[in-house]
Formats: structure tokens, C-alpha cells, sequence
């Protein structure tokens, strides 16, 4: 990289997010952000009897997960959730950003979401808590691609019992 990629010293790491497109336009997107590290902080996948047959047994670091994530519409009151699995290393959530004029993006809410989450969980004696820097989006394009994301995130932790879960 020449030293035009360079900021304050640092090479730039090149966005993941589509370059064409305006985050902050509405629509569905879905989000998995991972732990550093992929360390377990958010519980353990248990068996149940009803489908989709397992589900996470949170730890306290999980239900912080689970509080922030419920916030954001309190915080942002042009968008509202859709699914979400928290899951022990990283977490799927689908959130709907509505018209506005402020300019919302998807990566405001989300770093506030990992902000709010990391200082809490740090707070609670998870000393060692972070999160990977970035996150992984997608851009649902339609209510087939909403369903299919849906199903992924509720079969999930199933995925993660019976050892399939490719995160």
C-alpha cells in the first residue's frame, strides 16, 4: 500500500460494506458480529424438547447481549427488530432501519450496540471482553431472502449443538 492508504500511520483496512449502497437507506439488514477471538462469553447451546431442538442457556454476559439489542429502537426509534440469536461466541440479529431524516446508518447502531454491550460486560467482571472490530452484513433484498435469513438464525443453535454451525 502506498502512503496515500495511510491514516495517522496506520494502514487503512478496507470496508467490508457495499460500496454502492447507503446504509442508511430503509430496509432489513442482518448482522452477525463475533467475539474476539471467538471466545464463549454468551452462555451454552443446551438440548430442549421443542423445535428447533437446542437453545442457549445465557450467562450474564448474554442477557446483556439480549437487554442492549432491545434498547436499540428506544435509541433509534426509525428502526425496529426482527430476529436474533444469541449464540456463545457471536450473535445474528435482523433489524429494520425506517424512513428518516437524521441519516442513521447501520454502523452507527451497530457500534453503539457494541459499545454500550462491551462496557457493561467488562463492567460485570468480564475483563477481557471484546469484540472482533467489524461486523458482517447483509442486505435483505426481498421477503424470500428475509425468510431464509430468519430460518438460519432460528435453527441456529440447533446447528451448534449438532456440530453444523458454520460461524
Amino acid at each position: 500500500m502506498t502512503p496515500e492508504g495511510l491514516f495517522r500511520k496506520t494502514y487503512r483496512i478496507a470496508s467490508a460494506r457495499l460500496k454502492e449502497w447507503d446504509y442508511s437507506s430503509p430496509g432489513h439488514y442482518s448482522v452477525t458480529i463475533c467475539t474476539q477471538d471467538k471466545q464463549c462469553f454468551f452462555g451454552d447451546i443446551v438440548e430442549i424438547e421443542e423445535e428447533p431442538g437446542a437453545a442457549i442457556q445465557f450467562s450474564p454476559a448474554g442477557q446483556t447481549i439480549e437487554k442492549f439489542w432491545k434498547m436499540i429502537p428506544r435509541w433509534y426509534p426509525n428502526v425496529s427488530l426482527d430476529d436474533w440469536q444469541i449464540m456463545p461466541n457471536h450473535f445474528h440479529g435482523i433489524l429494520f432501519i425506517g424512513e428518516q431524516k437524521e441519516g442513521v446508518t447501520l454502523g452507527l447502531i451497530i457500534n453503539q450496540f457494541k459499545a454500550e454491550c462491551t462496557k457493561e460486560i467488562r463492567n460485570i467482571g468480564f475483563r477481557d471482553f471484546a469484540w472482533q472490530p467489524r461486523f458482517h452484513d447483509h442486505i435483505v433484498r426481498n421477503g424470500k431472502d428475509l425468510e431464509r435469513v430468519q430460518r438460519y438464525i432460528r435453527e441456529n443453535p440447533a446447528a451448534w449443538f449438532y456440530g453444523e454451525d458454520e460461524d
